[in-house]
């Protein structure tokens, strides 16, 4: 049987060869549709209009089609969703999106269905509206241009990315009024505010009423302001025109700004209290710089020469804004501290004591060395001798700071000055890098390897004509899994920002997003490994929100 059915298989294959060419095939209409795979749209009341274009091979009107369109909240498998909507029979929708909408949805889902009454054929094609919040997952910038104080934008929308010069002005239809200090963001959700699943948005001018927090989804509303969030213990010596150093984790973390050399911590609900001071530190106290690094925050002390420490583990604290409770958001117990002595500390130099010589120019989060343990950071510190060809890395570790099993002071790295830094040079880290710092000097960025034997800078990026002023990462430590960052493509821990000024007096905010070697990455399937975005001012602060 099976060699009859080979031979028979055979003859039927000459017999269809000898037949090739033999008959006519009539052409029949094909209908080409262009429809966008994936829109995208900032959250706002409208109504959306979805147009697809048309075109058929043969014909010219469109009176042997038919359109329907159906809707699901699913995904795009649409047909095989109970829940399934018709909701058009026309070749475009309007689709309403009402912010006020109760249970609303950021994400839908469309089939877009065309039939060909002349040849009974069926096309099919599906796209899905993104709706998303403003300004979430974009870079922000505190600038002033031309005697103006503005806040831009870099937005990440659907496929398309869109650069504001002043999105305050823009959403508010109004200027801010103060000069530009800083912006800060509490990660994370809120029941201060009213703000959901958003962060919090400060924005920092020399005008106390003016500085505060704004609703950046709607319209950058105005929620509360400096000169109230400051507890009433400190108002009147909190000196409003001299705010630097926010740095903020989530609320569970707490949050801490420098302002005149002197620490101000938050609990949560960015409501600041002076921290308290231990009797070990003796002497002025100037803070230069600071970071978050898990539970702890760590400071550069320049009128001491010395680090210092704030650990607050314990955020009992109350989240109501109007309220100011001293003992459970300010308690005595916690308090900038001296780096404690520990037996596993390294001996061969005193963080509460440096040398004459050395300047510390950067404080930052580091290596998280413990992937089990968000809280578990190392922090580093940043030295360059005044006197000497040489700087130094501190580094500590957050945990061993509060807690006597872990070294305080972990490690000591003496290097050469690394090419072309100087006391003007900018720094950044993040805690997926091991050793590695990146500083920008002149035109160009730098990886810097400092456990590497006399350290060694790699330059990773030049700008041409540019010179470097502000370096973050959108994001050094975790943030809130609640928050949908998806858009945005790249790493947030290795997505780094960069602000250069030029010659002609304006800014470019140059993202770069870095491969796990510190180096620049590959392209996104939309987003490219490096992004230039032209036209800022005199940039003062830049904040991935």
């Amino acid at each position: 049987m099976n060699k009859i059915y080979v031979i028979l298989s055979l003859f039927l294959f000459i017999a269809c060869n000898d037949d090739k060419g033999n008959y006519d095939y009539d052409a029949i209409n094909e209908v080409l549709v262009k429809l966008d795979e994936e829109i995208g749209i900032r959250l706002q009341d409208t109504v959306l209009e979805i147009r697809p274009e048309l075109s058929q091979s043969l014909l010219q009107n469109e009176e042997n089609l038919e359109f329907i369109w159906l809707h699901s909240i699913v995904n795009t498998n649409i047909e095989n969703d109970d829940k399934r909507d018709t909701i058009g029979y026309e070749k475009s929708i309007k689709w309403k999106i009402d912010p006020a909408e109760k249970n609303f949805k950021y994400g839908h889902y469309f089939r877009f269905i065309v039939k060909d009454k002349a040849t009974g054929i069926d096309y099919r094609y599906n796209t899905t509206l993104k709706i998303v919040k403003p300004y979430h997952g974009a870079w922000m910038v505190l600038h002033k241009q031309d005697g103006v104080t503005k806040l831009g934008a870099v937005e990440y929308i659907g496929r398309n990315m869109e650069v504001c010069n002043d999105a305050y002005y823009r959403e508010s239809g109004k200027h801010l009024q103060g000069n530009p200090l800083c912006l800060g963001v509490e990660y994370g959700f809120l029941q201060a505010y009213g703000t959901g699943d958003n962060n919090l948005f400060l924005v920092v001018t020399d005008v106390p009423n003016e500085a505060g927090i704004y609703c950046q989804w709607e319209k950058f509303r105005k929620v509360d302001s400096m000169s109230r969030m400051v507890a009433p213990s400190y108002r009147s010596s909190f000196n409003y025109q001299d705010v630097k150093n926010f740095d903020g984790v989530s609320n569970n973390y707490g949050n801490i700004l420098i302002s005149e050399g002197t620490l101000y911590q938050s609990p949560t609900a960015m409501k600041w209290y002076r921290a308290h001071v231990d009797e070990a530190v003796t002497g002025t106290v100037d803070l230069s710089c600071g970071t978050k690094v898990g539970f702890a925050s760590m400071f550069y002390d320049k009128a001491g020469k010395r680090f210092l420490f704030y650990y607050a583990p314990n955020r009992n604290s109350d989240w109501h804004s109007n309220l100011f409770p001293e003992d459970k958001d300010n308690p005595a117990q916690y308090k900038l501290s001296l780096i404690p002595t520990r037996d596993l500390n390294i001996t061969t130099t005193d963080p509460n004591k440096l040398s004459a010589d050395k300047e510390v120019l950067y404080v930052g989060t580091g290596y998280n060395y413990d992937a089990s343990m968000n809280n578990q950071m190392m922090c580093y510190g940043f030295a360059q001798s005044v006197e000497k060809d040489s700087c130094y890395v501190y580094e500590f570790r957050s945990y061993g700071l509060g807690n006597s099993s872990q070294a305080a002071f972990s490690g000591f790295y003496p290097i050469k000055t690394p090419e072309n830094l100087d006391t003007e040079s900018c720094f950044a880290s993040s805690k997926p890098y091991n050793g590695i710092l990146f500083y920008a000097a002149g035109d160009k960025v730098y990886r810097l390897d400092f456990i590497q034997t006399g350290g060694k800078a790699t330059p990773i990026y030049t700008h041409p004509g540019g010179k470097a002023k502000i370096m973050k990462f959108a994001f050094k430590d975790k943030w809130d899994d609640k928050l949908d960052y998806s858009a945005y493509e790249h790493d947030l821990n290795r997505s780094l920002g960069v602000v250069f000024e030029m010659p002609d007096g304006t800014s470019e905010l140059v993202i770069l997003n870095l491969a796990t070697t510190g180096k620049v990455g590959d392209d996104g399937e939309v987003w490219p490994a490096i992004q230039v975005h032209k036209g800022f001012g005199d940039v003062k602060d830049i904040l991935f929100l």
